[in-house]
C-alpha cells in the first residue's frame, strides 16, 4: 500500500491556512483514505451549502459534506475528485454523481459520490489544466479546488 509523503501532507495543511477566512464557517478534516491499495489524501468540509434548485434530490437538503481527495503526488499531480456525502443527481449538464471519472476512484461503499469539479487528469485535462505553483500561495492550490466545488455545488452559499 502506498503512502502520503510528509511534504505532501505539509503542503495541503499550508493550503488550508490559507483558505481558512475563505471557508467561513465550514470546517474541515485532514485524513487518509484507502482504496484498493492505494492511499490518498483526503479532506472533508462539513457543511457544505447546496443550491437545492439545482439538483433533482429525493429528499430536500441544504448542506452536504465534500471529500477533496488528492493523490501521494499532490500538488504536482492534480486533486482526483470531489466527493459529497449525499447521492443526488445535478438536474444541469455533464455533471455526474456516483462512480468515479477519469481516475478517480468510486468510494461508494464508503458513503462517497464522487461529482464532476472542473480539473482532471487524461485527456479531460486539457479543458482545464492544473497549475500548482512551487509555493502554497501561488498557481492552482486547494483554494482553487474548493472554489470550484463550491460554485459547482452552491452557487456561493454556504
Amino acid at each position: 500500500m502506498n503512502t502520503i509523503p510528509e511534504t505532501t501532507v505539509a503542503r495541503v495543511r499550508a493550503e488550508l491556512q490559507l483558505v481558512s477566512r475563505e471557508l467561513g464557517g465550514i470546517q474541515t478534516k485532514l485524513g487518509v483514505v484507502h482504496d484498493g491499495g492505494h492511499a490518498y489524501l483526503g479532506i472533508v468540509l462539513v457543511g457544505v451549502g447546496v443550491n437545492a434548485e439545482l439538483f433533482a434530490a429525493r429528499d430536500p437538503v441544504s448542506k452536504v459534506n465534500a471529500l477533496i481527495l488528492l493523490p501521494a503526488g499532490y500538488p504536482v499531480m492534480p486533486p482526483l475528485g470531489v466527493y459529497v456525502n449525499y447521492n443526488f443527481q445535478y438536474s444541469g449538464a455533464a455533471h455526474n454523481v456516483g462512480r468515479g471519472y477519469h481516475g478517480a476512484p468510486t468510494l461508494t461503499d464508503k458513503g462517497w459520490f464522487w461529482f464532476c469539479f472542473g480539473y482532471a487528469l487524461g485527456e479531460a485535462a486539457a479543458l482545464s489544466p492544473w497549475r500548482p505553483g512551487s509555493r502554497p500561495d501561488n498557481g492552482h492550490n486547494l483554494g482553487t479546488i474548493i472554489a470550484s466545488a463550491r460554485a459547482q455545488l452552491s452557487l456561493g452559499k454556504n
